[in-house]
């Protein structure tokens, strides 16, 4: 699961990833967590720093991790971009206060400046999930400057919040049948799930109980769609709540029309257009549709590397509609591209986020449903996803 930070207080921009996803506690074996924070900055803005701390609370209780020793933990750095940013990064263990901190800190002559063009991966792994359900603050402070000195610290105004699922929960792998059909026909979805929770299935502003079901077959398809799988399990004063989503491109949609007067051609099917995603170091980019039409490609991660992920998220009038996230799938004998299909209606603004490493693949192209270009813009005044 991908996590992308939500809030202001510091100038690098952090996205936060666990594996497993959704994290389950310990329970008659114990559970390995790994902990990946991607750091990188915004475009066109200096950003120097100086030292990074990740910090949660220790122990047993709803709101603790883990209760294995902070000198215990593997610590490292992954995916530097250019190779070598920050030099040697240092890594202190500690715990205080009873909280774990680890605080990175490049080398102390190669300050390095996260302006967008870069990016590392600060890794937390080989310890255990404690025993006891609920949901754990992980919190970031930075050392930063815009210039090459005089560095302050900052806190990330929201710490990322980690939910804890019963221990062998398992809920991935939402997948339709197909991922294009023509317009009145149906899809079957697919996923792999425990019997614990509440699932529901959510299409076009409607819903449907799906629990204790593993497949669901769709109503007739008279339009892209996107769905959304949630589990809802009551744990505590806070119930844990996760979803999966997944698109369906319908060929040939219904056209509903007020008033249409005709006096020369009408293209229904503009020219497709090849898009210049986000790079492993911009990070991010922003889009407007011009026209109705569907974004469609391909995810394809490294062998044996970290899966890769984009999360697309469509606004429209300043209002986050949805997010769909697609990962790669990097285990041995997988599928070697996860494809994407993403909605995107006329007028809509599009922030495509990715993430992961050197020799992945994301290819990209725009399916207007009439005569309007899918435009990158300036990053807008919206909702962070």
């Amino acid at each position: 699961m991908a996590i992308h930070s939500r809030s202001t207080g510091t100038l690098l921009r952090y996205t936060l990833k666990t594996i497993p996803a959704p994290v389950p506690i310990s329970g008659d074996k114990n559970q390995d967590l790994r902990l990946e924070l991607k750091v990188n900055g915004t475009p066109g803005r200096d950003a120097y720093c100086e030292k990074i701390q990740i910090r949660f609370p220790h122990g047993d209780a709803s709101e603790a991790l883990t209760e294995t020793a902070p000198s215990e933990f593997y610590t490292g750095t992954e995916a530097a971009t250019p190779p070598g940013i920050g030099g040697t990064w240092t890594r202190d263990k500690e715990l205080i206060d009873g909280y774990a901190v680890f605080t990175f800190t490049p080398s102390p002559s190669r300050k390095p400046n996260f302006n967008g063009q870069n990016t590392i991966t600060l890794v937390l792994s080989n310890f255990y999930v404690n025993k006891t359900l609920g949901t754990v603050p992980i919190e970031i402070i930075e050392w930063t400057s815009e210039i090459n000195g005089n560095f302050t610290e900052k806190h990330l105004a929201e710490p990322f919040e980690v939910d804890k699922w019963p221990a062998e929960f398992t809920f991935q792998n939402l997948r339709p049948n197909r991922i294009s059909v023509k317009r009145g026909e149906g899809v079957t979805l697919t996923w792999e799930s425990s019997t614990e929770g509440t699932y529901r299935m959510h299409w076009d502003g409607d819903s449907q109980l799906v629990s204790g079901d593993q497949s669901w077959p769709s109503p007739p398809l008279e339009h892209t769609t996107g769905f959304m799988l949630t589990v809802t399990l009551a744990a505590g004063d806070r119930p844990l709540i996760y979803s999966m989503t997944t698109a369906v491109t319908v060929t040939e949609p219904n056209l509903e029309v007020g008033n249409l007067d005709v006096n020369g051609i009408v293209r229904l099917q503009g020219p497709r257009q090849r898009i210049t995603p986000p790079s492993l170091t911009e990070g991010v980019k922003y889009f407007k549709a011009g026209t109705d039409g569907t974004l469609i490609g391909y995810l394809q991660g490294a062998s044996d590397r970290p899966a890769a992920t984009l999360a697309a998220t469509v606004y429209r009038a300043g209002t986050t509609e949805f997010t769909l996230r697609f990962s790669s799938d990097n285990s041995a004998g997988a599928p070697t591209e996860t494809p994407i299909s993403i909605p995107v209606p006329e007028g809509a603004e599009a922030r495509l986020f990715y993430t992961g490493q050197s020799g992945d693949t994301l290819e990209l192209i725009w399916l207007p449903k009439g005569v309007g270009a899918f435009e990158e813009i300036a990053p807008p005044s919206l909702p962070a996803s």
